[in-house]
């Protein structure tokens, strides 16, 4: 039986400095057409994989969240296009594990929420896109 202990999470803006490499940390999500955003998490564990299921809730329905987009597998999109949930088993690179979104046209402007369980253990995230 392994053990997953979570060190530390964090969310904020990916690619944000000159560089294009940098973490920024952040709770506000500036509205810009592929902005990536989200969340990592440092952690000790003997396992070779980790369960993560995210759930991701919009303030209103997001439009880039259509019928008509292919999903990645593992992720359903609610009737009412306002949440997201997204499992699936990740390998940890040096301890990491990372999880990242971006800004789409049609994304509403507003506060969210993530809710990330990793290997049992909920963080949650909240934000603004504005």
């Amino acid at each position: 039986m392994g053990f997953v202990e979570l060190l530390d999470s964090r969310f904020g803006l990916f690619n944000a400095g000159p560089d294009g490499k940098s973490f920024e940390p952040t709770d506000t999500v500036p509205f810009k057409v592929g902005q990536s955003y989200g969340w990592f998490a440092h952690l000790r564990t003997n396992k070779p994989t980790i369960h993560v299921r995210e759930e991701v809730r919009a303030p209103a329905p997001a439009k880039s969240w259509s019928d008509k987009v292919k999903l990645p597998q593992g992720m359903t999109i609610a009737a009412d296009h306002r949440s997201a949930v997204y499992e699936r088993d990740v390998t940890p690179t040096s301890g990491m594990i990372i999880s990242g979104w971006a800004i789409a046209a049609g994304d509403p402007l507003g506060e969210y929420v993530i809710r990330a369980t990793i290997d049992g253990q909920l963080r949650q995230f909240n934000f603004e896109i504005k």
